[in-house]
C-alpha cells in the first residue's frame, strides 16, 4: 500500500466521522477478554467462515478456529493478503466470501429439506444461484 492509499483510508474515517465506531471493536474486546484479546476462544454459536490471510496480524490456525467457532463452515488459507484483505486483495476476498456463502446455502437447503417448518429466508444472489425463499405463503382474500 502506498502512503496515498493509507491517507485515503484515514481521511475516509475522518470525514465520515466513523473512526470511533470502527475502533469500538478493539475497545469491546479489551473489556471482555480473559487475557488473550481477540484470540480468546468464545464459543460463537453462529455459522462462521475463516480466511486466514498469511500477512494478517494473527493467522488463526484451523485447530483454534474449530475451538472458537463450533459451527465453522469454511476454513481456508489464501495465498496472499493481510489485515486489510478486502482492500489489498479484493478478488481473493470476494472468492472467499462466495465460497463461504455457497457452503452456508447448502446447509440451509439441507435443513429446509429435512424440516419443512424451519424458517425460510436466504439472501438473493442471482449470479451464485441463491434466491429469496418466502417466509410466509401468499395470503389471498
Amino acid at each position: 500500500l502506498t502512503q496515498d492509499d493509507v491517507l485515503d483510508n484515514i481521511t475516509l474515517y475522518w470525514l465520515t466521522n466513523t473512526a470511533i465506531s470502527a475502533a469500538r471493536l478493539y475497545w469491546d474486546t479489551a473489556q471482555i477478554s480473559t487475557g488473550g484479546g481477540f484470540f480468546d476462544v468464545r464459543g460463537v454459536k453462529l455459522p462462521v467462515a475463516v480466511s486466514a490471510f498469511p500477512d494478517e496480524i494473527y493467522a488463526a490456525p484451523r485447530s483454534w478456529s474449530e475451538r472458537a467457532y463450533p459451527k465453522l463452515i469454511h476454513y481456508n488459507k489464501p495465498s496472499k493478503g493481510g489485515h486489510f484483505a478486502a482492500w489489498e486483495q479484493p478478488e481473493l476476498f470476494v472468492a472467499e466470501m462466495r465460497q463461504a456463502l455457497r457452503v452456508l446455502a447448502r446447509k440451509v437447503r439441507c435443513k429446509l429439506e429435512k424440516d419443512p417448518d424451519a424458517p425460510r429466508f436466504l439472501l438473493t444472489e442471482p449470479r451464485l444461484g441463491y434466491r429469496l425463499i418466502n417466509p410466509e405463503p401468499a395470503i389471498t382474500a
